[in-house]
C-alpha cells in the first residue's frame, strides 16, 4: 500500500511538472512571438517613414488632397461612417469671401455681337463670373523718417522727435522683423533659407543680423510672455509636456546631448495661453518651477516627475486618452504580426474611438452641457473599457506590447476619468501635443539653436506667436502690431493691452 501511495505522489508530481513545463513553454512560445512581431513591426516603422517621406515629397506635384494631421492620433483605426464620408467630399472652399477682388469686365467684340444664324443683334443676357487667385510676390520698400532737429539759437540745445526705432541703429522695422519671426517660427523657415529668399528681392541680409534682431526682438517681449505665463498659471485647467532640443554651448553639456523644451497650455473658458520654456535638464525641479502657484487641473503623460509634482503641489493631475490609445495602437499593430492579443488591443481601440465620437458631438457645447452628455453617454463606454482590461490584465505577459498597454492603462485610469468632473476639462492632452508639434516641425529644419541666448528667444517667439494662433490671431499682423506699440510701454496695464484677446488684429481659423 505504501509502494503505491508512493507511486501516486511520484505520478501527480509528474504531472504537476509537465503542466508547469508547458504552461512554461507556452508563455517562452508567447514571448518569443511578441518579441518576433515587434522586431518586423519595428523595421516596418524604420522603412515606412521612408516611403511615408518619398509618398509625401511626391504628393507636392499632384492634386491629391492631404488631411490635416493635426488629429492624426484620434484618426487612426476610425471607421468610415457616412458622416466622415460625406465631410471628404465636400470641397473645400479655396477663395475667401473676403478677399479684396479686382472686377475685370470683359466683353465680344463688336462683330461678335451678330448671330450667325438670323442675322440680328445679340442682346445682352446677364452675366458669367469667373473667379480665380492671384499672386502678387511680396514687395519691400524703404521708409525714411526725416525728423525736424530745432536748436536753441542762445545756448545751442537740441531737440528733434523720437521715430521709436524697434532695433536701434539698424535697418529693422516692425514688420520686416515681424515676417523674419514668422517665417521661422510658424512656417519652420531655417534663416539661411530666408537669406536666400530675401536675396532674390535684392536684399542682401545675413543670418547672423537677423538672429541678432530675433534676439533682440525677444527682449522687447519679455513683458509680452510674462503675462502669458501669468495667465496660463490663473486657468483653472493646463496642460504641460516637454520636447527635446539641441542647443550649442552650454557650460557643461556636450553639443550633442539634449536639452528641452517644455511646454504648457493654459485653458480658460474662452481664451488659451501658450507657455514654452528652455531649459537643459528634463528633471521635476523643472516641472515644480512651471506649475507652482497652479490651481487645479494638470494634463500630463505619465512620466514620474508630473505625478511627485501635482500631488506635493496639491494639483489635480489628468491621465491623456490619446497616449493610452497610442499603446493600445502599438500592440495592435503587432499583433498583426504574431497573430496574438489582436483582439485584446482592437476592442480597446473601438471602446477608444466611442469616446471620441461623443467628444466630436461635444464640440460647441457649454461646459455644464459637457459635463451632461459625457455623464449620459461616455461614462458607459468607460466603464465597459475599464472592465476589457481588468478582465484581459492577467491573462498576458506584463512583457508584451498588450501586457504593457494594458499596465498603462490601468496605471492612468484613476487619472484619465478624472476629465468626468468638469466640462471644460478635455479628453486628451492634444492641445498641448500641437503646439509641441509646430516646434518639432520647425526644429526639423534648424536642428539645433547655436547658443543659450537664441533657445531663450526662440522660446519667447513662440509663446507669443503660438498665443496668438491658438486664439485666431493671424500671425504676421499680430506681432508687426505689437512690435510697433511694445516700445511705447510703460506699465503692465499697456503690456496687458497687448494679448491677443484683448488687441484688435485680423483673425484666421484657429490652429
Amino acid at each position: 500500500m505504501k509502494a503505491d501511495a508512493h507511486s501516486d505522489h511520484s505520478l501527480s508530481q509528474i504531472l504537476s511538472e509537465r503542466d508547469a513545463a508547458r504552461a512554461e513553454n507556452a508563455e517562452l512560445r508567447f514571448e518569443m512571438s511578441q518579441m518576433e512581431a515587434e522586431l518586423r513591426f519595428l523595421r516596418g516603422q524604420r522603412f515606412r517613414s521612408v516611403t511615408e517621406r518619398v509618398a509625401f515629397q511626391a504628393s507636392l506635384f499632384t492634386d491629391e488632397a492631404v488631411a490635416n494631421d493635426d488629429d492624426v492620433d484620434r484618426a487612426e483605426d476610425a471607421p468610415e461612417d457616412s458622416a466622415r464620408q460625406r465631410k471628404r467630399k465636400r470641397k473645400r472652399r479655396l477663395i475667401p469671401d473676403n478677399a479684396p477682388r479686382i472686377e475685370n469686365h470683359v466683353d465680344l467684340a463688336d462683330a461678335d455681337k451678330i448671330c450667325e444664324e438670323h442675322g440680328c443683334e445679340l442682346e445682352r443676357h446677364g452675366e458669367t463670373r469667373v473667379e480665380r487667385l492671384e499672386y502678387t510676390p511680396p514687395k519691400i520698400h524703404v521708409e525714411v523718417d526725416i525728423c525736424a532737429r530745432y536748436r536753441c539759437p542762445i545756448c545751442n540745445q537740441t531737440a528733434e522727435p523720437d521715430v521709436g526705432e524697434l532695433i536701434p541703429g539698424s535697418a529693422a522695422s516692425a514688420s520686416l522683423v515681424a515676417h523674419i519671426a514668422v517665417s521661422k517660427i510658424c512656417d519652420a523657415l531655417p534663416l539661411y533659407r530666408q537669406e536666400g529668399i530675401l536675396r532674390r528681392s535684392g536684399i542682401e541680409l545675413s543670418r547672423t543680423t537677423m538672429a541678432t534682431w530675433l534676439i533682440k526682438t525677444a527682449e522687447h517681449l519679455i513683458s509680452l510672455y510674462n503675462l502669458i505665463s501669468d495667465v496660463v498659471k490663473d486657468a483653472p485647467y493646463r496642460g504641460i509636456d516637454e520636447t527635446p532640443i539641441q542647443v550649442h554651448g552650454l557650460e557643461g553639456k556636450k553639443n550633442t546631448s539634449n536639452s528641452f523644451m517644455w511646454v504648457m497650455v493654459g485653458t480658460h473658458e474662452h481664451r488659451r495661453a501658450v507657455i514654452y520654456y528652455f531649459d537643459p535638464t528634463r528633471s521635476s525641479a523643472v516641472a515644480r518651477h512651471l506649475l507652482e502657484g497652479c490651481s487645479g487641473y494638470v494634463h500630463t503623460d505619465g512620466y514620474a516627475a508630473y505625478g511627485k509634482v501635482t500631488e506635493s503641489l496639491g494639483l489635480k493631475r489628468l491621465g491623456c486618452l490619446m497616449h493610452i490609445r497610442r499603446k493600445f495602437h502599438t500592440a495592435y499593430e503587432m499583433a498583426r504580426s504574431a497573430k496574438v492579443g489582436g483582439e485584446i488591443a482592437g476592442k480597446a481601440l473601438s471602446l477608444i474611438r466611442s469616446v471620441y465620437a461623443v467628444e466630436a458631438e461635444a464640440k460647441g457645447l457649454s461646459p455644464p452641457d459637457r459635463k451632461k452628455l459625457r455623464d449620459e453617454k461616455t461614462r458607459p463606454i468607460l466603464e465597459e473599457l475599464d472592465a476589457h482590461v481588468t478582465r484581459h490584465i492577467e491573462l498576458v505577459p506584463a512583457s508584451s506590447k498588450i501586457g504593457e498597454a494594458l499596465a498603462y492603462c490601468k496605471s492612468e485610469w484613476p487619472y484619465f476619468i478624472r476629465f468626468l468632473e468638469d466640462g471644460i476639462l478635455e479628453v486628451d492632452n492634444g492641445e498641448v501635443e500641437r503646439r509641441i508639434k509646430h516646434f518639432a516641425v520647425g526644429r526639423a529644419n534648424w536642428s539645433f539653436c547655436d547658443s543659450k541666448a537664441g533657445a531663450e528667444a526662440a522660446m519667447i517667439l513662440y509663446t507669443v506667436l503660438e498665443t496668438a494662433r491658438a486664439n485666431g490671431k493671424e500671425p504676421f499682423a499680430y506681432l508687426t502690431k505689437v512690435l510697433r506699440l511694445i516700445p511705447d510701454t510703460e506699465t503692465m496695464a499697456d503690456v496687458e493691452r497687448l494679448l491677443p484677446w484683448n488687441l484688435n488684429t485680423p483673425s484666421i481659423t484657429v490652429s
